[in-house]
């Protein structure tokens, strides 16, 4: 048990609260205290109210349609509270819109809230320890902190209220369905006996039902705490350092979660001590909840698969688990801490270790199981789950925290996808055809990125694969549109036809899919010999002829083959113009007969079809030129005198004109017109 005594400077009175919870399990090892803890998450900071050095109690009746209710009753209780968690704690009894007000008699005597309201002409209304008049007695409420005052000055509890401790603790039973309260109460003044009544009831921590504004209220009773007859509050008899214990056991569902509190966690129970049976009014002594004490909280912290989560059916998983007191005080009550594999519905049980003492506040325990996952069948993206689960803790507070799960991924080949051309699959020998490949992970370990193709390509039926022809592949898109781009450069002496394509992928395990065959996925055919027009970029203008000549014109940049060289063409017409094909000096021979001219006299150009064989495939093309006719011999004008006239000897050249008495003076060269 733990145990927490006010300081010596406030009252005697010692309160100790503890909770115990549900039967889990987990296992351990040691670490030293985390410096990194913090506090606990707690609500906005309320207004502070001044401890009066003993606990004080109270109860509240408010509606959810009333206005001062919520907008100061129900706050103004929630504020002091929160400001002293150890000091203060209430009931309240509140209709809610959907299920009215609580059905709270006791016996066969009328209910507490017509108790509460005997002297009250109206809500909300607020008693502090039975009182029905005076100042612990509030009708109405305006502020946030409406009952401060009055808590600070002592609540109206009886004086004698240092004379009890209480010990307050609930536990969940392994099914999860049972809570059960246990309550010690000692008495330790000096009459050989009192008697006291116990006032108790299940409250939730945080009401299910809300305000009509939205604020929800707090401490909502939900259940009494009886006699074994269930006619009344237990009646104790007490005798000086002698324990009385009682224990009630109540179904989880009396309460609702709510608040962000789990069921279990809103699970909590209100006892206060009094001098009377209910159906009077009463002097109140003392009083505890689940706060009252310090707060005790072994939670997991972490859960985790080491290294890789996919794993391989046989694989060993190293599965290591933390745990961690996020309490206010160190944890010595025990427990322990299990590792499970969840088989379906059934865990099976993988390891597990005790809780170790002295668990500072802030330090972690860890331990690790290896589990070897041969039995486990993988499935198509499919996990396997297991838990880590604290069980045995005495006092823990937070249910929601004592058990973790962690999945293993099942890791699987990759399924390939038959290769995707991305524009048409038929081309030429020496160029280059481009396939988007892409797979299924088929498990939640691998994607794209951690997975890598291997394409190879065959001659059709031949069987016999290769890779030479392919780049390095690229990946392109993002996220789910993501894949793999191949380019497949063939040669110029490939062996024409079709070819067909394998892929397979490996996933970052190393796990390989099997081959996918995809038949005639290309054609690789004989590029044709072109003949060039005016519109190709490579022609090299039309060539220029004289009529009546025999010409020889060369072919480049008329004539091309992508695959054969241009020796190896064989060049032929019909045509009457077509003389020869001269393949050592790459030539075509041509006549042309006459120069043929439009109606205005301009010369028209003449064409001459050719067909050109590479040896697997013709082509026919025509090929145009420029006919003209060929240059005419130059004229010679000579200017002669007689000879001697000016006194010019004549050379020899011109002696025939020296023979007939005439001597050349000028002699001109000229082009006729």
């Amino acid at each position: 048990m733990l145990r927490s005594k006010l300081s010596s400077s406030l009252s005697a009175l010692s309160l100790v609260c503890l909770m115990l919870t549900m039967s889990q399990v987990g296992l351990i090892g040691s670490e030293e205290p985390d410096s990194r803890f913090n506090e606990l998450e707690m609500e906005a900071a309320p207004l502070f109210a001044s401890s009066p050095g003993h606990t004080v109690f109270g109860e509240y009746v408010g509606a959810h349609w009333c206005g001062p209710c919520m907008s100061s009753a129900s706050p103004s209780l929630n504020n002091l509270k929160t400001s002293n968690p150890e000091d203060f704690t209430y009931i309240s009894f509140f209709q809610g819109s959907g299920t009215g007000w609580p059905s709270d008699s006791i016996g066969s005597s009328g209910s507490r809230r017509d108790h509460v309201m005997g002297a009250s002409s109206g809500y909300p209304t607020f008693s502090f320890a039975d009182e029905q008049a005076g100042s612990c007695y509030k009708v109405g409420a305006g502020g946030t902190n409406f009952y401060d005052n009055d808590f600070s000055s002592g609540g109206c509890m009886a004086p004698s209220s240092s004379d009890f401790s209480m010990e307050l603790s609930t536990s969940l039973d392994s099914s999860g369905e049972i809570v059960t309260t246990d309550l010690t109460v000692t008495y330790l003044g000096s009459l050989p006996t009192v008697s006291v009544y116990v006032y108790a009831a299940v409250t939730e921590h945080s009401g299910a039902e809300n305000y009509d504004d939205g604020y929800k209220p707090h401490h909502v009773w939900r259940s009494w705490l009886l006699n074994t007859n269930d006619d009344g509050f237990e009646q104790l008899i007490l005798s000086p350092g002698n324990p009385s214990e009682l224990s009630w056991d109540k179904p989880l569902t009396t309460v609702r979660a709510a608040g962000g509190n789990t069921q279990y966690e809103n699970f909590w129970p209100v006892i206060a001590l009094m001098d009377g049976p209910h159906s009077t009014y009463n002097s109140f002594y003392a009083a505890v909840d689940l706060d009252m004490a310090p707060l005790v909280d072994i939670g997991i912290s972490d859960f985790i698969i080491e290294g890789n989560p996919g794993f391989v059916q046989g694989d060993n998983l190293l599965l290591r688990s933390t745990l961690r007191n996020n309490g206010v005080d160190s944890y010595s009550e025990g427990g322990n801490i299990d590792i499970y594999y969840l088989n379906g519905p059934e865990e099976e049980y993988l390891g597990g270790a005790t809780i170790r003492s002295n668990l500072a506040t802030g330090s972690t325990q860890s331990i690790s199981v290896n589990f070897d996952t041969s039995s486990i069948e993988v499935q198509p993206s499919g996990t396997s789950v297991f838990r880590a689960r604290l069980s045995g803790l005495e006092g823990d507070r937070v249910a929601s925290n004592n058990y973790l799960d962690v999945s293993g991924l099942h890791d699987l080949p990759p399924i390939p996808s038959k290769p995707t051309a991305v524009s048409s699959p038929n081309v030429n020998r020496g160029s280059t055809v481009q396939f988007e490949v892409s797979a299924i992970a088929n498990d939640l370990v691998d994607t794209m990125d951690s997975m890598y193709p291997s394409l190879q390509y065959s001659k059709s039926n031949s069987g016999l694969w290769d890779d030479t022809w392919l780049d390095v592949p690229e990946i392109i898109g993002n996220g789910g549109n993501s894949r793999y781009l191949y380019t497949i450069n063939t040669e110029l002496n490939s062996e024409v036809g079709s070819y067909d394509l394998r892929i397979m992928w490996t996933d970052a395990g190393g796990q390989s899919s099997q081959w996918l065959e995809s038949n005639n996925a290309f054609i690789l055919q004989n590029s044709v010999p072109v003949i060039y027009s005016s519109s190709s970029n490579e022609y090299a203008g039309m060539p220029t002829v004289k009529v009546d000549t025999d010409e020889s014109v060369s072919i480049i940049g008329l004539i091309n083959d992508a695959e054969t060289p241009l020796q190896m063409l064989e060049i032929s017409s019909d045509d009457p113009g077509f003389i020869s094909w001269d393949p050592i000096n790459l030539e075509i021979n041509v006549r042309f007969s006459q120069v043929v001219r439009d109606s205005h006299g301009n010369p028209l150009p003449q064409g001459i079809y050719f067909n050109v064989d590479d040896g697997d495939d013709v082509n026919s093309g025509l090929i145009l030129f420029n006919v003209i006719f060929p240059s005419l011999p130059m004229s010679i004008k000579i200017v002669v005198n007689p000879s001697n006239v000016y006194g010019v000897n004549c050379s020899s050249s011109i002696e025939n004109f020296q023979s007939r008495g005439f001597c050349a003076s000028e002699i001109q060269i000229f082009s006729p017109s």
